[in-house]
């Protein structure tokens, strides 16, 4: 019987964990998976920063000051109205009959237009709500219409320029 129990006894030794003859167990070794896991986890981590930083950076620079802008409203490409929006107090709204037989009903803010109703069948420009910046303009392919925001103030070239 003793034979069985010592034999068993070297097969969990030969398992590759080395039992000393005191009876104490030395401590693991640290396994190389568990460092690789710790530098991938950090370089995630910093990847993580790093991207989080940039869309913050964009995000700011991008923000224009809402003082000193101007609407451009044109059909048909010729200019039919412009509008200072840093001096628009109340918001009002007023109708832009197109040479079609259609209209678009435009609201003005305080720093902010947009087109609140329209007759043309895929109402995109209603869709793309209020403009507050100069990025985009409004637009209405059906009925012709441009709505473009300029900055009085600006002093560097925007994001499209080169």
């Amino acid at each position: 019987m003793k034979d069985i129990a010592s034999d068993k006894r070297k097969r969990k030794e030969d398992r590759g964990n080395i039992i000393p003859q005191n009876g104490c167990r030395p401590a693991r070794e640290k396994r190389p998976q568990r460092t690789l896991y710790r530098r991938a986890l950090l370089l995630s981590a910093l990847i993580l920063i790093f991207c989080l930083l940039a869309c913050l950076t964009i995000h700011f620079r991008l923000k224009e000051p809402a003082d000193g802008l101007t609407a451009y409203i044109y059909q048909n490409g010729q200019l039919i109205e412009t509008i200072d929006l840093h001096t628009v107090t109340i918001p009002y709204t007023f109708t832009v009959p197109a040479p079609d037989g259609g209209s678009n009903t435009v609201e003005v803010r305080p720093d902010a237009i947009g087109i609140i109703d329209a007759d043309c069948p895929d109402k995109l420009c209603v869709s793309t709500g209020f403009v507050n910046s100069t990025l985009l303009p409004i637009v209405c392919l059906p009925h012709r219409l441009v709505i473009q925001l300029e900055n009085d103030n600006q002093l560097q070239p925007d994001v499209i320029s080169y």
